[in-house]
């Protein structure tokens, strides 16, 4: 198990990708309350693979694996967030991966969290995705050097 994490500037709030091995990560949001302790706060993140579909009509074939790629990112205030909820879909080929993402921001509001300006980016080839990454930063996707 790995964690990225990415606090706000007080430090009252820190936003959280959860490595479950290669192929499976999470968001996760977490907030103090009044006693100092931090609680988690509901995020119901966008489902790129759903949106594309919603917004496009189409799906992405996958004949093999996939993995999640998700990211924290920098805060855009004391109660906002820019995060990532992204997917890789292997292609035809095993060693190639579709990518999609969907970069959001999300502001806490006591125990939850309000999604906004939710984008759609891909589909992407490996070059393109890991381009993305590179662009968005890779320290917010990786937890690794």
């Amino acid at each position: 198990m790995a964690i990225i994490a990415s606090w706000n500037r007080s430090g009252s709030k820190v936003a959280l990708v959860l490595f479950y091995g290669t192929k499976l990560s999470e968001l996760l949001l977490f907030a103090k309350n009044s006693k100092g302790i931090f609680e988690a706060v509901e995020l119901a993140e966008p489902d790129p693979v759903d949106l594309y579909h919603r917004r496009t009509n189409k799906t992405i074939p996958q004949p093999g694996d996939g993995f999640s790629v998700n990211a924290v990112g920098p805060w855009l205030d004391e109660n906002t967030v820019s995060l990532v909820s992204g997917e890789a879909k292997q292609t035809a080929n095993p060693d190639q991966y579709t990518y999609i993402f969907a970069p959001f921001k999300a502001h806490i509001e006591g125990k939850n969290a309000k999604i906004s300006e939710i984008h759609l980016i891909g589909p992407l080839s490996d070059k393109e995705g890991r381009g993305f990454e590179r662009k968005w930063g890779d320290r917010y996707f990786s937890a690794h050097d």
